[in-house]
C-alpha cells in the first residue's frame, strides 16, 4: 500500500495501521513462544523432586512465572464467564477486561506493557530452560552414557530415580539397538 501514489494523502493513517498490525502480530507470536516454553517446562519443574532440588533456584524462577501465567489465563477465563459481574480493582484486570471486552485483534494486542510484559516471560523462560539444559549436560559429562540418550528420555530418567536401573537399561538398550540398525 505505501508504493501506491495515491498513499501520500493518507501516509499517516497507513503508517498507523501498519504499526497497529505489526505489533499484533509481534504480541501474538510472543504469546505462542510463552505458552509453548511454559507447557514444556511445566512438567519439569513442578513435577520432578530431582530437579526442583538440584536447580532450587530455577525451580522458585519458573514457580513465578507459572503463577504469572495462569492468573493472565485464569482471569480471561473468569472476564470471558463474568464479565458483567467482576469489580476491577488491578490494572492488569483493567487490560484484559479491556482486551475481552473489545474483540478486536488489533485494540486488544497493542495494549500498553503487554508485549513487554510477554517478552518478560519469555526471558526468564529462556533462563529456566539454559539452566536445565546446563543441568542435563553435567549429568552427561559425570555418566557419557546419557549422551546416547534424548533430553526428554534422560529428564525422564532423572525425574524417577527410583525406576533408574530399569528406565536406564530399557532407553540404553532401544538406544544401542536402534545406532547398531
Amino acid at each position: 500500500m505505501l508504493e501506491s501514489k495515491y498513499v501520500a494523502y493518507f501516509l499517516d493513517e497507513v503508517t498507523n495501521w501498519q504499526q497497529k498490525l505489526n505489533n499484533a502480530d509481534a504480541t501474538i507470536n510472543a504469546w505462542f513462544r510463552v505458552q509453548r516454553a511454559w507447557m514444556h517446562l511445566e512438567s519439569i519443574f513442578i513435577g520432578s523432586e530431582d530437579i526442583r532440588s538440584q536447580l532450587p533456584e530455577e525451580t522458585k524462577r519458573f514457580e513465578k512465572i507459572d503463577k504469572d501465567f495462569k492468573v493472565i489465563i485464569i482471569l480471561i477465563i473468569y472476564i470471558i464467564t463474568f464479565y458483567d459481574y467482576i469489580n476491577w480493582t488491578f490494572s492488569i484486570k483493567d487490560l484484559l477486561k479491556e482486551m475481552v471486552s473489545n474483540l478486536n485483534i488489533i485494540k486488544s494486542t497493542n495494549k500498553p506493557k503487554l508485549l513487554d510484559r510477554l517478552e518478560q516471560l519469555e526471558i526468564q523462560l529462556n533462563i529456566c530452560e539454559k539452566a536445565l539444559s546446563d543441568y542435563l549436560e553435567t549429568k552427561r559429562l559425570a555418566y557419557p552414557r546419557f549422551y546416547f540418550i534424548s533430553s526428554a528420555d534422560l529428564l525422564d530418567i532423572l525425574s524417577n530415580g527410583k525406576t533408574l536401573s530399569l528406565s536406564l537399561s530399557l532407553s540404553l538398550s532401544l538406544s544401542l539397538s536402534l545406532s547398531l540398525s
